[in-house]
């Protein structure tokens, strides 16, 4: 009854708020298997936790929960903090932004207050501007990432477990994008770009191999790319794949084991 009723809080915000110049939702909620659904259009749209300062986190506390996130405008920010995700379960926080000027903050663990397994996280960016920075710790997490025709958007994973799966799509525009994974046991912890367009700067870093540890594959189309891969750790599990086409590309790759 409690995951119910806060649901019903949140929702009711949404509609206090949706018909605001500047949208804003506070969510700190508790309970299993939730479904939050937020549609903000407008300017200044917020999502975030319960307090005055903007970096708190809304906070998701729960198993099997499903969260979705679509804000359109300008200057969207969305702050959010989710800890669940026990062996068995299965959380989803998908995220989408289109507008200009976008800071998104996602943070599975709530700044390393507890794991998260087995969660699903997507990030998708249409505009100008935007920036997302994901942090997850825990096991067998999959985050994907999309940007498409915008310039200066950026995307950042900061993953850190076993069995991970992060993916980063980019298309069109000035845009970045950097994998930062290190597998705690280097079990099947595969890092995967496709970048279609121009003036792309990427990058994966992955620490911790052996027993299918490392994999980086990158697909690039265009011109201006500047790639960098790194490989690190521990007594091989080394795996690179790279298709480029265009010109003006800089690849800098490293792979050890050590």
């Amino acid at each position: 009854m409690k995951t119910k009723f806060l649901a019903a809080m949140i929702l009711l915000g949404i509609a206090n708020y949706i018909q605001a110049a500047d949208n804003k939702v506070y969510i700190d909620q508790v309970g299993d298997r939730s479904t939050i659904a937020i549609t903000q259009d407008g300017t200044s749209n917020t999502v975030k936790g319960v307090g005055i300062a903007q970096d708190t986190n809304a906070k998701i506390y729960g198993d099997d929960t499903a969260v979705t996130i679509n804000q359109t405008g300008v200057n969207n920010m969305l702050t959010m903090g989710v800890n669940g995700g026990a062996l068995g379960s299965t959380n989803i926080l998908n995220y989408s932004v289109q507008g200009n000027n976008g800071i998104s903050t996602i943070n599975c663990n709530n700044a390393d207050t507890g794991k998260c397994n087995q969660n699903n996280i997507g990030i998708t960016q249409v505009g100008n501007n935007s920036t997302s920075n994901i942090t997850v710790n825990g096991e067998n997490n999959v985050v994907t990432g999309s940007s498409t025709g915008g310039n200066n958007n950026s995307i950042t994973v900061n993953i850190t477990g076993d069995g991970l799966q992060p993916a980063i799509a980019i298309t069109g525009g000035g845009n970045n994008a950097t994998i930062n994974m290190t597998p705690t046991a280097g079990v099947n912890s595969t890092g995967t770009m496709t970048i279609t367009g121009s003036s792309n700067t990427v990058s994966i870093n992955q620490t911790g191999g052996a027993v299918l540890g490392h994999s980086a594959t990158l697909t690039v189309g265009g011109s201006g790319n500047t790639i960098a891969v790194t490989q690190t750790g521990t007594a091989g599990d080394n795996l690179f794949s790279l298709q480029s086409t265009g010109s003006t590309n800089n690849f800098t790759i490293t792979q050890t084991a050590q």
